[in-house]
């Protein structure tokens, strides 16, 4: 059995994840699944003025509701706390390449299997509503489209029983989506999180995704534009460290659909589902900062904001879209300190992120 992590070592790992972030770009982060210990790092990180980010924490709800409110201060939202812990992460399945991704229809030559989801539907629709009630942010983690689809009847029945609390829930990953479901995205006015990294047609959908899911679902992957185009608020994250961290990376493939570290200019991703690039920025800012209800504060350039700010060194509008992930970072700045520099060290160390950190 491996020793617990200590706290030395969870504040080490804290810097260095905040210095790749600050390397691109990054001020604000929303952390998935914090349970106590990473936590209390990030408020010792902010109590010693250490902190580079404004850090929403989805807290853990293996403990179910009781455990996730011991955790949880839904009074921080609003707050000029750097942490706030006013969310709570619900996995509901697992992954397709697992064939744990709960799907509405089977998997191909399974036996009818389509995956499970974690919680029986009325457990989840209680922790939900009781989440909702408490005033926390629901960030959610659906791979397959039966988890998305319950996953919005579980949020729309805390919409239900509440009203609109103004708590600004969130589905992230959403690889398959059924299109009956694109809409309640915007009419629940629950944010629909893409890691839009993952939107090429890459070994795992074209060897491990493709055989088990046919090509009619493959074709509906990561529903960006659909999405939008029933009225839901895209933003994007990055699964980070799962995959890169790099917003540009992410944007460049929103756009094309198309791998941004290989040369395969006929291999893309449902070409119907790219979107524009004003709106692959506004889901890494204006609509980031609203989710994370900081509007407000970050997000946008505008008198009296943060100056939370990245210098790019090329104008992405200027730029053909299959190098939009290669612009380097310049200057990043947090309430307007410099964070990263390009070249500079950061955290005692010297920083060069390259496209796939």
């Amino acid at each position: 059995m491996l020793p617990p992590t200590t706290p030395a070592e969870l504040e080490a790992a804290a810097l260095a994840g905040l210095g790749v972030a600050n390397a691109f770009g990054i001020t604000s982060i929303i952390d998935a699944s914090v349970d106590a210990p990473l936590l209390a790092t990030w408020r010792a990180l902010e109590a010693n003025g250490r902190l580079t980010a404004r850090i929403v924490a989805s807290v853990s709800t293996e403990g179910g509701l009781e455990g996730a409110l011991a955790l949880a201060d839904p009074s921080s939202r609003g707050s000029a706390a750097l942490v706030r812990a006013d969310a709570a992460k619900i996995f509901l399945d697992g992954v397709l390449e697992g064939e744990t991704a709960a799907l509405l229809q089977p998997y191909l030559g399974r036996d009818g299997a389509r995956g499970a989801l974690l919680r029986p539907f009325p457990e989840l629709e209680a922790l939900v509503v009781g989440l909702d009630a408490a005033g926390l942010q629901i960030h959610m983690h659906a791979i397959g489209d039966a988890a998305a689809r319950e996953g919005l009847d579980a949020l729309e029945a805390a919409r239900l029983a509440h009203g609109d609390r103004g708590n600004r829930h969130h589905i992230s990953h959403l690889q398959l989506v059924h299109p009956d479901d694109y809409a309640r995205f915007g009419a629940l006015d629950v944010a629909a999180n893409f890691q839009a990294l993952w939107a090429f047609p890459d070994k795992y959908i074209r060897d491990v995704n493709l055989p088990v899911v046919g090509a009619e679902r493959v074709a509906r992957m990561y529903p960006l534009r659909s999405i939008e185009a029933a009225g839901g608020t895209l933003v994007f994250g990055s699964d980070w460290f799962v995959s890169s961290m790099n917003p540009l990376l992410a944007i460049e493939t929103a756009v094309t659909r198309q791998n941004p570290l290989e040369d395969a200019e006929d291999q893309v991703l449902n070409e119907a589902e790219r979107i524009s690039l004003r709106a692959a920025l506004l889901g890494f800012t204006r609509h980031g900062a609203r989710l994370m209800h900081q509007e407000g504060l970050t997000g946008s350039l505008e008198p009296g904001k943060a100056a939370d700010l990245v210098v790019l060194e090329r104008d992405l509008f200027a730029v053909p879209a299959r190098e939009i992930g290669a612009v380097p970072v310049t200057l990043t700045l947090f309430n307007g300190a410099i964070v990263y520099e390009r070249g500079a060290p950061v955290n005692g160390a010297p920083t060069h992120p390259t496209a796939t950190e």
